[in-house]
């Protein structure tokens, strides 16, 4: 059961930006559908990667510094 989602969806996941219900299913699909959670490491993947080279900026930098590396799952 592979579900195609947008790399952008992803990154808002990975940033907690989505609404709830749309959290959970994408927490879902990681657990059940071992393509999707290859899918999810390879966004967080590129999200670090962009992170470690300072590509990262304004909105996106802050949610990443106050979302993502404050999430112990991350870590």
């Amino acid at each position: 059961m592979t579900t195609e989602t947008s790399v952008q969806t992803i990154r808002d996941y990975l940033l907690g930006q989505l609404p709830e219900a749309e959290t959970e299913r994408l927490d879902e699909l990681s657990i059940v559908d071992d393509q999707y959670a290859e899918r999810i490491r390879a966004v967080e993947h590129d999200l670090v990667d962009a992170f470690a080279r300072g590509e990262l900026h304004g909105v996106v930098l802050e949610q990443f510094r106050s979302r993502y590396l404050t999430n112990p799952q991350r870590l």
